[in-house]
Parts: C-alpha cells; sequence; structure tokens
C-alpha cells in the first residue's frame, strides 16, 4: 500500500491553528466582558449608596448645599452606569465578533478536514482495487499453469 498524502495537510494545520487563536481571542473577549459587567454591578451598587444617602438627608434638617452635593453625587453616579453599560454593550458585540470568527474558521477547518477523510478513503479504495486487480492477475495466471500442466486432471481427454 502506498503512503497516503494529503496535499492540503498544510492548509489544514494552517486553519486549525487559525481555530485555536480565534478560541483563544474568544476567551479574551470573553474575560474582557465579564470585568466590564463586574464594573456596572459596582456602579449599581456606588448608585444604591448614593441613593440611601440621598434618602437619609430627607430624614433631618439639612442645608441646600448638602443638597447639591448629594444631587450632584447621584447624577455622577448615574452618569457613571450610562458609561459603564455603553462599555458592556462594546465589550458584548467584541464577544459576539470573536464568536462570529471563531464558527467561521472552525468551518473552514471542519470543511478541510472532511476533505482529507474522504480523500482518505478514496485512497483505500484505490489501493484495494489495485490488490484485487493484482489478485485477480495472479489467480489467471495460476489457472493457466495448471490447465496447461501434464497429467493435470483440468483437461479433457
Amino acid at each position: 500500500m502506498k503512503p497516503f498524502r494529503f496535499r492540503l495537510a498544510r492548509l489544514l494545520q494552517l486553519k486549525l491553528a487559525e481555530k485555536k487563536q480565534r478560541a483563544i481571542e474568544l476567551a479574551h473577549e470573553q474575560q474582557a466582558l465579564r470585568v466590564r459587567e463586574a464594573e456596572l454591578e459596582d456602579s449599581h451598587a456606588q448608585h444604591a449608596k448614593v441613593g440611601c444617602s440621598y434618602a437619609a438627608l430627607s430624614t433631618r434638617a439639612t442645608r441646600a448645599s448638602e443638597w447639591e452635593g448629594a444631587v450632584l453625587a447621584l447624577g455622577a453616579a448615574e452618569l457613571e452606569i450610562s458609561r459603564r453599560v455603553g462599555r458592556v454593550r462594546q465589550a458584548s458585540d467584541l464577544v459576539d465578533q470573536a464568536r462570529e470568527r471563531l464558527v467561521q474558521k472552525a468551518r473552514e477547518a471542519e470543511t478541510l478536514d472532511r476533505l482529507r477523510q474522504r480523500r482518505w478513503r478514496e485512497h483505500v479504495l484505490e489501493d484495494l482495487r489495485a490488490e484485487q486487480k493484482e489478485n485477480d492477475a495472479k489467480a489467471v495466471t495460476q489457472f493457466i499453469r495448471d490447465r496447461d500442466l501434464p497429467g493435470s486432471s483440468g483437461r479433457a481427454s
């Protein structure tokens, strides 16, 4: 049996390496998204804390400057939440893009692998046909030899 050689083996290796790289990129983007989501949770906690202090001001007599400071702090906390929501959306978009690139590379690698498997099956079938042809030729040769031998019972007298 002659050795199997897939002519696109290097391309398949390249596609598998690219798929692995895209998987690593996706993992990095997912980690960045988790960090952004944690930051957003921190902002929500900060907003809740500022909201509690704002509510506490209403239970006691306070000066106008304290109210202004509390309103500004509440506005700043809401602005920070808004900014971080944007960062979470952006990170989520990057995760989606990285996932799409990974899926594309996985499809390319899978297509090449299926081609390699099909070529392997064709190679094996070709070798089996060649072997069968060789065995048939040997059988015919043996039959002719056996028939032509003197004293063989294969000839009718």
